[in-house]
């Protein structure tokens, strides 16, 4: 089960890539923020969102390039306007 945590670029920073696969982290102040780590070390940030039956991952971009506040913002704007598509 992916595990919730408050990002902070000190946080994910720290956090251990998976020795295979990937590891999916949720932000704790934008609960649809997520953050995956792959394997090679990539960290990158995603709007989740379901949609119908479907999940939708909607890429925001690679942290430490975006930062976690961009990241935040970025996350919102497009929350809202998954909510103005489903009017």
């Amino acid at each position: 089960m992916p595990e919730r945590i408050k990002f902070s670029k000190l946080k994910i920073s720290s956090l251990l890539a998976p020795k295979n696969g990937r590891s999916t982290y949720y932000d704790e102040l934008v609960p649809k923020l997520a953050l995956r780590i792959t394997a090679a070390g990539s960290r990158t940030f995603y709007v989740v969102k379901r949609v119908g039956g479907e999940m939708i991952w909607l890429k925001l971009g690679k942290f430490p390039d975006m930062t976690v506040e961009v990241a935040r913002e970025a996350a919102e704007k497009a929350l809202g306007e998954f909510a103005s598509d489903d009017n």
